[in-house]
């Protein structure tokens, strides 16, 4: 399902379809400060034991490293990145969130690669990859159509999708 992932500090607040209704994650959002922060439109990933062996093989062998390890309940694949957002965009989120998931069905996708954003001597984010499965693909061009449909400026970047498992610390 889609989730709407909103990173507030020190709180981070994460929707689930079924968890409560989507008004009402939406509401406690808008409850907040006029403009929030590091808003983006996600999908959740439950881990599967093969991807939390391979993460914890990765943090051991990189812990003498400067990197932050995202905790693997909050993994997830951005759909959108939207950044600072006011009210009104949070209620557009909403709306372009409900027409993407009413057909969503739950399915099954592999990691089947590992790369890096940034230079190989300077990386900024450690990532696991698809090799571009059809449902999920499918999803991210719904997803980057609906958000320019409701007035976001379209993705210019290839589409990539990835979870991110660290980012480096600076």
């Amino acid at each position: 399902g889609i989730t709407l992932l909103d990173k507030l500090k020190p709180l981070q607040h994460i929707w689930y379809p079924g968890e409560e209704s989507l008004k009402n994650a939406i509401g406690k959002l808008l409850g907040q400060d006029e403009i929030l922060d590091r808003v983006f439109a996600a999908i959740k990933v439950n881990p599967s034991e093969n991807l939390l062996a391979t993460y914890f093989r990765l943090k051991n062998a990189l812990q003498d490293d400067k990197i932050k390890w995202v905790e693997p309940d909050n993994f997830h694949l951005t759909l959108k990145f939207i950044g600072n957002s006011t009210k009104e965009e949070i209620h557009r989120t909403e709306n372009v969130l409900e027409s993407i998931s009413a057909n969503v069905k739950p399915f099954s996708f592999r990691l089947s690669k590992l790369g890096v954003f940034g230079s190989s001597y300077a990386p900024r984010v450690i990532w696991a990859g698809t090799n571009g499965e059809n449902e999920l693909m499918k999803l991210y061009m719904q997803s980057i159509d609906a958000f320019e449909q409701a007035g976001w400026e379209r993705t210019r970047q290839n589409v990539v999708p990835h979870l991110t498992l660290a980012r480096t610390k600076n």
